[in-house]
């Protein structure tokens, strides 16, 4: 009879597997409680890895489409980092170090995309392990884990200041051109927001408006016309197509608005 991929139960059948197997996850892993009661329900499984930190281990026998088990093992991540004192107490004889940082263990047959986007934004580390349920010949059961790997968060863009962004102007007379425009918004009443690739979005009444891009030898502006719509690059290079600008387009929005 050949090996075969079967279905089995959370609690009567995945968590004994594990509990008595640990190493399906990690070697040197050792159990030190299961169905732990905790103030948001009982915590499936309390591990300790071979250097001494505590391990949360959450699982599941679907996939869960609504992250409630990232949620859920959260929940008892924050339980257990606040009480690991009183735990490696309780559980003296299992070698808990509570100076170590707890970790985190999702364990469920597959993940959702969704839920691995989130897991990524966490501070926190979340190990997922995807796990299949064999039948061995001879009828016993076993299951087989391997640890998922996800995105990792991706850098924050770069935001340069208002001066840097100023500083992006090669030719003195437009930057020079650039920084008074800057003043005349400000006292227009439009508020300067700085954001990624130099560029500044420019507010008004808490709706952006404007968009200005610095460039070498002119700075452009984009602005949101009154059907919602963006107009292209307006090229500013000198006080005169500054003030027709500002004369054709930012004039009758203050008016509007």
């Amino acid at each position: 009879m050949p090996i075969k991929k079967i279905e089995i139960k959370e609690k009567e059948e995945l968590e004994p597997l594990l509990v008595a197997n640990p190493e399906y996850l990690e070697t040197g892993m050792k159990v030190v409680a299961h169905q732990v009661t905790t103030p948001t329900g009982p915590l499936d499984m309390l591990a300790v890895d071979d250097d001494g930190a505590l391990v949360i281990i959450e699982l599941k026998n679907e996939v869960d489409e609504e992250e409630a088990q990232l949620i859920q093992g959260l929940r008892y991540y924050d339980w257990c980092f606040e009480n690991r004192a009183w735990l490696a107490n309780a559980y003296r004889n299992k070698g808990i170090d509570a100076q170590k940082e707890p970790r985190l263990i999702l364990v469920a047959p597959d993940f959702s995309d969704s839920l691995k986007r989130l897991a990524k934004y966490l501070t926190l580390e979340v190990e997922i392990f995807r796990y299949q349920a064999i039948e061995m010949p001879d009828g016993q059961r076993e299951i087989v884990c391997n640890q998922v790997l996800y995105e990792e968060r991706p850098e924050l863009p770069k935001i340069s200041t208002i001066a840097q962004s100023t500083e992006r102007i090669k030719d003195e007379d437009v930057r020079s051109l650039y920084s008074k425009c800057l003043g005349d918004l400000e006292q227009m009443g439009f508020e300067l927001q700085p954001r990624a690739g130099e560029t500044i979005s420019v507010f008004y009444h808490g709706k952006r408006r404007l968009r200005l891009y610095p460039k070498g030898q002119f700075f452009a502006i984009r602005i949101l016309q009154s059907d919602g719509d963006w107009t292209g690059r307006n090229r500013i290079k000198t006080q005169i197509e500054w003030e027709s600008l500002v004369k054709s387009h930012l004039n009758p929005m203050l008016v509007n608005t």
